[in-house]
């Protein structure tokens, strides 16, 4: 074949591109055009030869995968692992390129295949081996860092979460296999049949192969799922339609920050004085859920240092004659104007509506959920995220960069004809108020 735009004739084996792929002996592992027994044979031989080199990359990959987990380096097993993934994308599609075959075609060809089977795969069985490998290089991972295959998928396992994806990329490797599997079997069905009286060439029924596509790559991964939904309990959710607490995705941390004392200590003064008698929470179960313990624990914090601190004194102690409790505003009375401190009513020492909201104006609490059951890890609110800061305030826009004066990729695009460049200049000078003098149409092209 002679490629005009090379100048140079393709197909000899010759050059660098049929050096390197051995396209010579490529294109001939296939049967002759001239000894096929059916024109699709060719299509039947290039599929599975196809899978086999798939394959054969699947396998090299788990290698490394292996070595990289045992070297603790799991981030660059997720990319070989995503390159695993994809190739088997690529054996499902090319099955589906077979099932193009029709039934009275492959009897044809299957005259010709001997006692062949695909148990007989050097590819499957070497992807095979190849999974039992990367599942002992998984347990050997979870020996090091003392955890088991539940504690990876456990709420807060912050420690395990790269250990996690790996173990999602395993499913997803094992899922894809499985659904290579069945479409070999969809394939035999609708070529040759599934049932107890019809045997492959090897001699076996194929009904065999609905058990056998089922089987597998990692049993344990599977396993650990129901070992989690047998431990999962209905305490600690919602009902349908029941009012939810705000802050509980994520999940406020049961442990109050040092530094929010003086919070807490605002908060609970401010709602002793509005609310002497607060309406208890009503909650589903005895035990209080973490989050409603946590408030009590910190309501609990702020009134003993208010106990302890200095300024707990009786309200007539604590603000001397001409002091206020409030800094004065627009609204405020003048001081002549307050009677005694003890005659002072308990919500006069709060300013009018229009500088302070009222305490009632607030949402009534809601019903807090019953709390999960202390062996459910599942059934808990997921903690906070690590670097999540609810109050973190909105970074300010960047700037968009101004282009320089000497920057020619950031400049409009030049005109790309003469008559344009000649629009341009008349608009140009139009702008600038300028005349232009353009000389008449028969004096030079344009």
């Amino acid at each position: 074949m002679f490629n005009p735009l090379l100048k140079k004739w393709v197909g000899k084996g010759e050059l660098d591109y049929e050096v390197y792929l051995k396209t010579g002996t490529l294109l001939h592992l296939q049967t002759p055009s001239e000894e096929l027994v059916h024109h699709d044979e060719l299509l039947f031989q290039v599929t599975h030869q196809a899978q086999e080199l798939w394959l054969k990359l699947i396998s090299q990959e788990a290698v490394e995968v292996v070595a990289e987990m045992d070297g603790d380096l799991l981030w660059p097993s997720t990319g070989r692992l995503e390159r695993m993934l994809r190739a088997m994308r690529c054996l499902v599609a090319e099955m589906n390129i077979l099932e193009t075959m029709t039934p009275d075609t492959y009897q044809i060809i299957r005259r010709s295949l001997g006692n062949g089977s695909g148990q007989e795969s050097p590819g499957y069985n070497a992807m095979r081996l190849s999974a039992d490998a990367m599942e002992a290089a998984l347990e050997r991972v979870l020996r090091r860092r003392n955890l088991r295959l539940v504690d990876v998928y456990k709420v807060g396992s912050f420690g395990a979460e790269d250990l996690k994806r790996i173990c999602e990329q395993f499913v997803d490797l094992d899922e894809l296999f499985q659904t290579w599997l069945y479409t070999h079997y969809q394939m035999v069905r609708r070529i040759i049949g599934v049932d107890r009286s019809i045997k492959a060439l090897d001699g076996l029924p194929t009904q065999v192969l609905a058990g056998r596509m089922t089987l597998p790559l990692f049993r344990k991964l599977w396993e650990v799922r129901v070992e989690m939904t047998n431990a999962w309990r209905r305490d600690g959710g919602y009902a349908p339609g029941t009012q939810r607490a705000s802050g509980t995705y994520p999940a406020v941390s049961p442990q109050a920050p040092a530094s929010s004392g003086l919070i807490a200590e605002a908060v609970s003064a401010h709602a002793s004085s509005a609310a002497p008698n607060p309406t208890p929470v009503v909650a589903f179960d005895e035990e209080p859920s973490p989050l409603a313990a946590s408030a009590q624990a910190l309501a609990a914090a702020a009134a003993s240092v208010e106990m302890a601190s200095p300024d707990s004194a009786p309200p007539a102690a604590r603000h001397p004659p001409g002091m206020h409790a409030h800094p004065p505003v627009n609204s405020h009375p003048p001081a002549s104007a307050h009677p005694p401190v003890s005659a002072h009513p308990p919500t006069s020492a709060h300013p009018p509506a229009n500088a302070h909201p009222p305490v009632n104006a607030a949402p009534a609490p809601s019903v807090a959920p019953p709390a999960a059951p202390v062996e459910d890890p599942w059934s808990k609110p997921e903690p906070p995220r690590r670097g999540h800061i609810a109050s973190t305030p909105t970074p300010a826009p960047i700037p968009a960069p101004t282009a320089e004066p000497n920057d020619p990729w950031s400049k409009p695009e030049p005109p790309t004809s003469r008559r344009a460049a000649q629009l341009q200049e008349d608009a140009s000078a139009a702008s600038a108020g300028a005349q232009w003098n353009r000389p008449p149409k028969d004096q030079g092209p344009y």
